[in-house]
């Protein structure tokens, strides 16, 4: 597999702040939010809007997947061009066109105290390196509108068309499907219509179908049965419902990641929290949906690195293999939070984290290259790698000494010790 982007796995200090380079002048305390939409162009995910408290305008920026980061030296470029965009939209979610052009419809506006809620369609698109152009859609009179709402996951299909439904906006009914086509708002009132859920996945699939999971219902959000798949057909305009299994218990849960894999047959899930519980666990926070084997949810081994949080409200993106995951709120007290995590998904039944364990610190001179452009990172206690330790396909994490290390020249798998 061809790799356009390279990590530099390095062992953290847990006090380290994000080190911003290229761009000098972003203002690193803005970076923790949540609610962030993410949309990925080529090598660069373009991060725009979301909330952190107090509410304020939340700086568009780009992480650069073309050159070598580490959980703490992001490349985070700033973007020009969306300064006076009359709002800072967030829990919705960004769509992407063929064309490269980013549709991002409602939302909470996270600039303005009170959070209210939006029901704006904003149009985005790159104009040059690390600029935006920016265009409001706004209903006229007697148009057909979608209402101000948030908590949604505004999916578009291959023919751009671009579908919300359900969402949070109290007194509102958020049944109706809407769709959103040659500029202007089409409406479904379907009469199989499920109730309407807020802060829930929505993941398409490649012959059209859209699957909601989990999520919450109206107030005071109560959950739902994760295992009642809610799926909408582009296709044929109509709603259906499908019961899936699991193996062992999955949780109800909201505020998570779901994304089509390479395959296009499975769902990879991430993060989120209990509605009725709270925080979730690493061990319980990625799980797999086969959408051919009888929608059957796996939970895979993974092994688990302490120093990375579970977050909801965050995003995720898939690149080359790997699935990028940035942003989110954390912990009890809902703790903001800027981590990237990336984690290899190329095979299903070995993925992997390859952001290390944050407990050691690297030492410069522990890093080196071999002949063959591995990169290496291991603490000052272990003996130096040597490249006949290298096998394929295998993954062990030794507490007492640790060692990770990522082949960005691998033409099919990477190496790990």
């Amino acid at each position: 597999m061809n790799l356009l982007f390279k990590i530099i796995i390095i062992i953290i200090s847990i006090n380290v702040s994000i080190l911003i380079s290229q761009c000098d002048s972003l203002d690193t305390s803005t970076l923790p939010r949540d609610g962030t939409n993410a949309a990925l162009i080529g090598d660069k995910i373009y991060y725009i809007g979301g909330r952190r408290e107090p509410p304020q305008k939340i700086i568009p920026f780009i992480l650069d997947l073309s050159s070598d980061f580490t959980a703490v030296n992001a490349n985070f470029i700033q973007v020009v061009g969306l300064e006076n965009m009359p709002s800072s939209p967030a829990w919705t979610a960004a769509c992407l066109e063929k064309n490269n052009t980013i549709y991002i419809f409602g939302g909470t506006d996270g600039s303005q105290a009170g959070l209210p809620k939006l029901n704006t369609l904003y149009k985005i698109e790159p104009s040059g390196d690390n600029s935006l152009n920016w265009i409001k859609f706004s209903p006229n009179q007697g148009d057909i509108w979608p209402s101000a709402r948030d908590g949604i996951f505004p999916i578009i299909d291959k023919l751009s068309r671009i579908f919300v439904w359900g969402g949070r906006n109290e007194g509102q009914d958020n049944k109706t499907m809407y769709m959103f086509e040659a500029n202007q708002w089409q409406n479904y009132t379907l009469d199989n219509a499920p109730d309407p859920r807020a802060s829930y996945s929505a993941t398409l699939l490649d012959d059209g179908r859209i699957i909601y999971i989990g999520g919450n219902s109206s107030d005071p959000y109560p959950d739902v049965n994760f295992l009642e798949l809610l799926i909408f057909d582009t296709t044929k305009l109509e709603w259906s419902t499908q019961l899936s299994t699991s193996n062992e218990p999955i949780k109800n849960r909201q505020g998570h990641s779901a994304l089509l894999h390479m395959d296009s047959t499975s769902i990879i899930m991430y993060g989120g929290f209990y509605v009725s519980d709270g925080e979730i666990p690493d061990s319980d926070s990625v799980w797999i949906l086969s959408t051919t084997k009888n929608w059957t949810w796996s939970r895979p081994s993974v092994p688990s690195l302490p120093s990375i949080t579970v977050t909801r409200g965050h995003t995720a993106v898939i690149h080359n293999g790997y699935m990028v995951i940035a942003f989110g709120t954390y912990g009890t007290n809902y703790s903001y939070t800027s981590e990237v995590k990336v984690m290899d998904v190329t095979n299903l039944n070995s993925l992997a984290w390859i952001i290390p364990h944050s407990e050691y610190s690297a030492q410069s001179e522990n890093l080196r290259h071999s002949t063959n452009e591995l990169i290496f990172a291991h603490t000052s206690t272990d003996p130096p790698l040597q490249q006949t330790n290298l096998r394929p396909i295998s993954y062990q994490y030794n507490q007492n000494s640790p060692s990770y290390y990522y082949n960005p020249n691998s033409p099919a798998n990477q190496y790990r010790m």
